[in-house]
């Protein structure tokens, strides 16, 4: 197999190239690193195997940041994204899948598709706007704590 020919860089991919932030916008796309893959990464995390307390918790931030990045976003945009994120967790995963090939911009956008989306099968029949997240409901139903549950803690009565 020939070598590829190589192609002279125009002069702004050459000054592109000198620009950290083009360099790193590029490698971002490429890998397709995105905000999702970051508050996937925050959400799915678990502890190092000889990781100190120290390092978790500068990697989880580090985390939090690549995904809501504070410095550009005000704290109601940040807590839109949470409300988004929430809302879509809760929903029943069809509506879900729905919502996000639509890419709503926020929850309250979310909320308006998927009213739109629930009025449309309920005509074709009984529509469950849940179904999300049912363990969350097993909890609120007996007053159980996650925390408890998961942790193993037994209240002293």
């Amino acid at each position: 197999m020939a070598p590829k020919k190589q192609v002279p860089m125009t002069e702004t991919e050459q000054q592109n190239a000198l620009d950290y932030a083009c360099v790193k916008n590029a490698i971002l796309q490429k890998f397709e690193i995105s905000p999702e893959t970051y508050r996937l990464r925050f959400r799915n995390d678990v502890v190092g195997e000889d990781e100190s307390p120290r390092e978790l918790y500068v990697r989880i931030k580090g985390l939090y940041e690549k995904w809501m990045l504070p410095n550009t976003k005000t704290k109601e945009q940040i807590g839109e994204t949470i409300i988004l994120e929430q809302f879509l967790k809760v929903v029943n995963p069809d509506l879900r899948s729905w919502i996000l090939e639509r890419g709503p911009s926020s929850a309250a956008e979310a909320a308006k598709m998927a009213e739109a989306y629930v009025t449309a099968r309920r005509a074709e029949g009984p529509f469950q706007l849940g179904g999300g997240n049912s363990e969350g409901r097993r909890f609120k139903e007996t007053g159980e704590s996650k925390w408890a549950v998961r942790s193993g803690f037994k209240p002293k009565i």
